[in-house]
């Protein structure tokens, strides 16, 4: 597992968990646990989810071709005959961050500036395909489908 789809599946096990309590504080099962719950409205759902889809299907499609250009440029210069031992490999490194940086910041590419414009967009697969898997089986949705919508 990798550390994108672990981050996913912590945001969807927050998500399942509100839900779960805004449920069953709609039963009245207990008068402490709606004192104690946060609240979290269609919007907020709507706007966390949108962020798990754009980590896993923006965020790399985009972050992946600029830190490639960047490298191709640091080390268009280098040959493979030179010896390159680990100070080196250090320096070029840092180059290539240096100058990725300075660039773009990395924040842009794990978090849209506004999720939900961002939700507006066409939705993709992986994020359909999510939805069908958090659903009860029965077609009807269940307890999870809900914050989709």
């Amino acid at each position: 597992m990798t550390t994108l789809s672990l981050y996913i599946r912590i945001q969807v096990n927050i998500l399942g968990r509100h839900l779960y309590v805004d449920t069953a504080r709609g039963i009245g099962s207990s008068h402490m646990l709606e004192e104690e719950a946060d609240h979290i409205d269609r919007h907020d759902q709507q706007e966390f989810l949108a962020i798990a889809d754009y980590l896993t299907n923006y965020g790399p499609t985009t972050l992946i071709p600029h830190i490639h250009g960047v490298a191709t440029e640091v080390l268009t210069g280098k040959q493979l005959r030179d010896p390159f031992n680990s100070t080196t490999l250090g320096e070029t490194i840092m180059q290539i961050l240096d100058i990725f940086m300075g660039i773009h910041h990395w924040v842009t590419y794990l978090v849209p500036e506004n999720a939900v414009s961002y939700k507006q967009l066409k939705p993709t697969n992986a994020f359909r395909n999510q939805q069908a898997r958090l659903t009860d089986g029965r077609g009807t949705g269940g307890l999870i489908k809900c914050g989709f919508y």
